[in-house]
């Protein structure tokens, strides 16, 4: 094992008859470009399309970037039997690879290898999005999973470095369609400015529960209630509204709004009951954003969780790194289940740093050690009930120190949030005043203002 880890860091000048094998350590800290041909592919030769997209004749041949964490090659904090998350930062419509380039920064400090995926001519096949790759009807779902499979085996027999079973997906606008409608590839996802809509929610979302054998999905959903590209409440045809970005309007037929969404993922999926609760509001100073985030409902078999931010549009003004406010939150998101719904260990979400029990030193990070796929068993998800256990959400945990503070509120407050709460899933058209970020703060930190009492979920043990 010491001389296939040594192999490892030192690589080889092989060929695996695509690419030359790098060394892990040239990768570790590097985002390294990929390019490679997908197993299995039927070749769809396109002159327009070679023209557009720099050379290449097919759908066939495709690229992503890739990001190794430093710790990767640092034998203190990672084994050579040690297995990372593996994440995804999929790029909106229209724009380059380059705009998730900035999640590198997340992936070094949560110790995650990140997968940035590039769109054909910057687009997605996400059913109802977007551009060439809609139109062409490219198979991503399926790039996606040679992606997942391409990064799994590349090390084979020396470490794994990932695991299939512990993938993420984060993804924006085209990327956040792409990321539901791939959802079955991953233990959870964090949506923003998209999310799929379907000619039957309740058949589409139970397609969805069959290819993941109806195992829970994690939910991180987030929307900004004054998006014209992406509406909140759906992409309807209004004449008094602008149409929806990319022809979603045309699927005014299926007009689904963004927490109609969610509760039915919610219940399909993931099990939840009763009514959404509010989790906490936090003002994020530099953005000028003001964040009310909210749980799904009780006694859900995996976090689901949505965030309505005010006035921040598609986040794409200037960017998304600039104003999309909760890419650390995300990555904390992903980071906890790794560790303790996979890992068995414990998160610390201020440290950024999993605590492991009886796991050797230098071999500990998020316990995903050589013996974690013999602690880690999916139950019988077909057959599971409540009964057997719950699951906590991230924000709930984060929050729960506020519990004093917010005690005293009680009923009034109650009464106050659950009104505005109800306005805002039945209205169409918003009072933005409602949440407003107060000028009066513009020099403070950030400052989480919880208005109700936290309400936790029971502890689902090692899943999400």
């Amino acid at each position: 094992m010491l001389e296939d880890w040594k192999n490892l860091l030192l690589g080889s000048q092989q060929q695996d008859g695509r690419r030359q094998i790098l060394s892990l350590r040239e990768m570790c800290g590097n985002m390294v470009y990929e390019r490679f041909e997908i197993p299995n592919c039927t070749s769809t030769n396109d002159a327009e399309y070679s023209r557009n997209y720099e050379g290449t004749d097919d759908y066939c041949t495709r690229e992503y970037d890739m990001y190794i964490p430093t710790a990767a090659c640092d034998r203190k904090k990672y084994g050579p039997t040690n297995v990372l998350p593996l994440v995804f930062a999929v790029h909106c419509y229209g724009c380059d690879a380059g705009v998730m380039d900035y999640m590198a920064d997340y992936a070094e400090t949560y110790s995650f290898v990140l997968a940035i995926p590039h769109g054909i001519a910057n687009s997605f096949n996400a059913q109802q999005c977007c551009g060439t790759a809609l139109e062409q009807n490219v198979d991503d779902v399926g790039f996606f999973q040679a992606i997942i499979e391409d990064i799994s085996s590349r090390w084979m027999g020396h470490s794994h470095i990932v695991s299939p079973n512990v993938v993420y997906g984060f993804g924006w606008s085209n990327g956040g369609y792409m990321v539901v409608n791939a959802a079955h590839l991953f233990r959870a996802i964090a949506p923003v400015s998209g999310y799929q809509v379907y000619d039957d929610p309740a058949i589409g979302l139970s397609s969805l529960v069959e290819k993941i054998s109806h195992r829970p999905i994690g939910l991180f959903l987030h929307h900004s209630q004054d998006d014209q590209n992406v509406a909140i409440t759906g992409c309807c045809t209004d004449p008094t509204m602008p149409e929806c970005c990319c022809g979603l309007s045309n699927y005014a037929d299926q007009c689904q709004s963004a927490t109609s969404f969610v509760d039915t993922f919610g219940q399909t999926v993931n099990h939840c009951q009763g009514e959404p609760t509010q989790l906490l509001e936090k003002l994020y100073r530099e953005q000028r954003a003001d964040v009310t985030c909210y749980q799904a409902g009780s006694n859900c078999w995996a976090n689901t969780t949505y965030c309505i931010h005010n006035h921040r549009g598609h986040f794409n003004r200037p960017s998304l790194e600039a104003a999309f406010p909760m890419s650390d939150e995300v990555s904390d998101f992903f980071a906890r289940d790794a560790c303790e719904n996979v890992g068995g260990g414990s998160w610390s979400s201020e440290e950024r740093y999993c605590t492991c029990d009886n796991i050797v030193v230098g071999d500990s990070s998020y316990c995903l050690n050589l013996a974690w796929t013999e602690r880690y068993q999916e139950p019988d998800w077909a057959n599971y009930s409540i009964a057997d256990g719950g699951t906590t959400s991230s924000l709930g945990a984060i929050a729960l120190s506020f519990v004093i503070i917010v005690a005293f509120l009680g009923i009034f407050v109650m009464a106050r949030e659950e009104r505005k709460y109800r306005h805002f899933k039945a209205v169409s058209t918003f009072e933005l005043s409602d949440f407003s970020v107060d000028p009066k703060l513009d020099d403070e930190d950030d400052i989480f203002r919880p208005r109700l009492p936290i309400v936790t979920r029971p502890t689902l043990s090692k899943h999400i």
